[in-house]
């Protein structure tokens, strides 16, 4: 299993939000690279980027923040947040990140994710944002009416096989992920799987491991200390 650091981004800070509320927000580092350099010398090597404010606005908004962690540090990094047309995907990935995450325009522009994936192949990841089943978009503001089945079968007839899913009303909360959704998903698709939301303690970590989850994002554990670092890399 490949434990991945999440820093989210809002205002420049490194912040961790309730279920998704904007305005439920706790602020871990002032400076986000502070963060990232801190998981690096624990030993991780992959790192989960999200633009908070982008993701609410549909815009890049923190740029310079994403270029000061790239340019300081050797992770692999997966980086969204506000990235909903070609051009802006374009733009991220020519700073030599390496996966950039899709939510939003997959649902409401599926030709043109088709298009970035046709041309940066293996570079994407579809990220779904599940409240109730059904894939919340912009920002997690808006309900899509879109169950996160039928979104995965129609991203996959378009090649997609790497998905994040984050269960809303686990994320944050440190309460345990979704295994029951996490466990069904795998069992009616052949797909790449990070598992996102409500990881709590290493035990969550391994009735992840049980239902075969290879990646899995942890955020508010780390910063909380719930599991050790150290612990989380071996």
């Amino acid at each position: 299993m490949k434990i991945i650091p999440a820093i989210d981004i809002k205002n420049n800070r490194c912040v961790r939000l309730y279920k998704g509320q904007m305005e439920k927000e706790t602020i871990y580092f002032e400076n986000p690279l502070d963060a990232a350099i801190n998981f690096q010398n624990n030993g991780f090597s992959r790192l989960h980027i999200v633009d908070l404010d982008g993701a609410v606005k549909g815009s890049l908004e923190n740029v310079n923040v994403l270029k000061t962690i790239k340019k300081n540090t050797e992770f692999i990094i997966q980086y969204g947040g506000g990235i909903r047309n070609y051009e802006k995907a374009k733009k991220i990935l020519d700073l030599g990140i390496d996966y950039i995450i899709i939510g939003t325009m997959a649902i409401k522009a599926p030709k043109v994710l088709e298009k970035i994936s046709n041309d940066y192949p293996g570079q994407i990841i579809v990220s779904l944002d599940v409240n109730n089943e059904n894939v919340a978009i912009s920002g997690w503001k808006e309900d899509s009416k879109v169950s996160v089945f039928k979104a995965i079968e129609d991203l996959m007839v378009m090649g997609i096989d790497t998905f994040l899913i984050t269960d809303i009303s686990k994320d944050g909360t440190l309460e345990g992920p979704n295994i029951e959704l996490y466990e069904k998903i795998n069992s009616l698709y052949d797909l790449q799987l990070i598992a996102s939301g409500g990881v709590g303690s290493k035990s969550d970590l391994e009735a992840l491991k049980q239902i075969n989850i290879e990646n899995v994002i942890v955020g508010k554990a780390l910063y909380e200390k719930k599991v050790a670092l150290k612990e989380l890399v071996e």
